[in-house]
């Protein structure tokens, strides 16, 4: 009776305790959203309509009003996708259900998940040294550095983000599909586009919103490349003239002008209204996707088997055709493949060759210069992302483990992750702009006061911008777990708790010490929010409170640098930069997985004793 009685009073501390972070959680991202909305308000009363019409001028900063800045973005993200989407999901295919060496497919998986996890300011420094040059000399024009650079950098970006999502779901696919559709005689490309492609399409409309939304919240990588706020005059000359423009888009225009000498609180607040239409934006995109995939993946597996038979009855009578279907996939796939590697292979390459020069170089600035070196940048970022995730992994946890297994409408379940994807696909200039008005305008998180920078206003920002990422990792690995599994628990009189913490967790920890890796590359890779909050240069001495670069904003703060060592920096910081996700994606891929094996003593760290 004493010990039934403690198993409910654990019971209650721990849905309490779970039910109180989620509350905290949910009340930090509405207070984001209303103080965006808050801040925006005065651009709305001060310009009145003319914030809707494109041919005023609206503000001295830029033209278009906020019409032409999101046509801009949407134009540039909409093209980047019709190149992406398609050649990934060719590359995914090829690389998933062509390739038998099952070596070359692993090794092959994992440099394109080190690949998509480099930061963007890779992609925009090697848009700015290698891509503008090509498209000068290709094009004929003045110069390489417009739209159609930002296009094919962001094309780039987007190839292996879209190409690990497909191959995800490719190789969850039942075999049986394949070996029916082999039985009946059909060639390979008829299996992998009749039937496997239609069976998986929900999650490739998954995996290209993905690109859609990496590509759509890109901002200082297109910093590198996209100078002009002259959106009025470059329209008005048409649609080649626009493309060739280096026009910014919204994730370009916000961190310029939020700071710009000649700005007001009108424009700042313009910057503010700008990121809420973007959201709201990019929420609704978010809802009709997700609806459509749902809705499409209830009939999945029917339709796959009704396509099955629908070829059955046409493969006799068609064997040219059948012929001519099967290599031009085939040849598809290949130039996509090619394509791929060269894009990859050469970026890599440029950032290895050129990093290894310039650091090996005498006037290298890995160490020393009082503070202000490469190796003090990735220290701050490792800090960071260390003392972030202290905090961001265990709310995560205890918000994972309320809204699964505690919460019991299925609706209120829906829209609360459908609220945390809205977050996670938000723009992270978004989060900057907020961390450095509460955190360091408002708070002054800063040893230097409200007009300084620091770690410790980074560390709150990224916290936030962190959560609904770490939120999800923590969902798939819950999801992960068989439900038989729990009811048979349930039948053995387990409460709730006991099952989280003596079957579920144990089951799950290298699930989240994977979470932990891929969290902390993520805090690696981002830039602008530290771009507003943790400042632009090193302080001599390493403080919380005192400002710092981290190893990403290093690279972009040489960008308007007249140093002669400018370039040479950036490579540098790219080098560094690729040697540590390379080793953070080793440990995520060949390390991490090997502590399901891992003997490990739970009973020291289990709060109940067995009954």
């Amino acid at each position: 009776m004493k010990e039934h009685r403690k198993n409910q009073k654990n019971e209650a501390v721990n849905k309490h305790i779970s039910l109180t972070v989620v509350l905290v959680c949910l009340s930090l991202f509405i207070v984001f959203l209303f103080f965006i909305i808050y801040r925006s308000g005065y651009a709305f009363s001060y310009y009145k309509g003319q914030i809707f019409n494109p041919v005023n001028p609206t503000n001295g900063a830029f033209s278009g009003g906020i019409i032409l800045p999101i046509v801009t973005t949407f134009l540039v993200v909409i093209l980047t996708c019709l190149i992406a989407c398609p050649v990934s999901l060719r590359v995914a295919f090829w690389l998933n259900l062509r390739v038998q060496n099952q070596k070359f497919y692993l090794r092959t998986k994992f440099f394109l998940r080190i690949f998509s996890g480099l930061p963007s300011v890779i992609f925009g420094l090697f848009a700015l040294m290698v891509i503008s040059k090509w498209i000068k000399s290709a094009f004929g024009l003045s110069s390489g550095t417009n739209l159609l650079n930002a296009i094919l950098m962001l094309a780039i970006m987007c190839f292996p983000t879209i190409t690990n999502a497909i191959l995800v779901a490719l190789e969850n696919i039942s075999w049986d599909l394949k070996f029916a559709g082999k039985a009946l005689g059909l060639n390979n490309s008829q299996i992998s586009y009749k039937i496997v492609k239609k069976a998986i399409r929900a999650d490739i409309w998954r995996a290209y919103l993905l690109g859609f939304a990496k590509a759509i919240g890109e901002s200082v990588a297109l910093l590198f490349i996209l100078k002009s706020q002259n959106y009025l005059t470059f329209y008005q000359k048409g649609f080649a003239a626009t493309l060739t423009s280096s026009l910014k888009t919204v994730g370009a225009l916000l961190p310029t002008n939020f700071f710009a000498e000649n700005g007001g609180d009108e424009l700042r607040s313009l910057m503010f209204a700008l990121g809420l239409i973007l959201f709201i934006i990019i929420t609704i995109v978010n809802l009709s996707f997700n609806a459509i995939i749902t809705s499409r993946r209830k009939i999945k597996l029917e339709f796959a088997n009704k396509a099955i038979l629908k070829l059955q009855t046409k493969i006799k009578n068609r064997k040219v055709i059948n012929r001519v279907y099967h290599w031009y996939h085939l040849l598809s796939e290949l130039v996509a493949v090619i394509l791929v590697a060269i894009c990859s292979l050469w970026i890599v390459g440029d950032v290895l060759i050129n990093g290894l020069k310039y650091s090996l170089a005498n006037s290298n600035t890995i160490v020393g210069n009082a503070g202000d070196s490469t190796l003090r940048a990735l220290a701050n970022t490792i800090v960071i992302s260390l003392l972030v995730l202290i905090f961001a992994m265990p709310v995560a946890f205890f918000v994972v483990v309320y809204v699964s297994e505690y919460l019991t409408s299925t609706k209120i379940k829906n829209a609360f992750y459908s609220f945390i994807d809205a977050f996670a696909s938000m723009p992270s200039i978004l989060f900057g702009l907020f961390g450095y008005t509460v955190f360091i305008s408002l708070f002054g998180f800063s040893a230097g006061g409200k007009t300084s920078h620091s770690l410790w206003a980074g560390i709150c920002t990224i916290g936030i911008f962190i959560l609904p990422f770490a939120i999800k990792n923590i969902q798939t690995a819950f999801a992960s777990i068989d439900k038989d599994l729990k009811l048979s628990a349930q039948a053995l009189g387990l409460s709730k708790a006991k099952i989280i913490y003596k079957i579920i967790l144990p089951k799950i920890w290298p699930s989240l010490v994977n979470g932990w890796v891929l969290m902390t590359a993520r805090i690696a890779s981002e830039s602008a929010p530290f771009l507003l909050t943790t400042g632009m240069n090193n302080s001599p001495s390493f403080c919380l409170t005192y400002f710092g670069q981290t190893i990403t904003t290093r690279m972009v703060v040489q960008l308007n640098s007249t140093a002669a060592n400018a370039v040479a920096i950036m490579y540098e910081c790219a080098f560094i930069s690729l040697l540590f996700f390379s080793f953070l994606f080793y440990v995520s891929t060949y390390i991490t997985p090997k502590l399901k094996n891992f003997n490990f003593s739970w009973k020291r760290f289990i709060l109940w004793k067995k009954t």
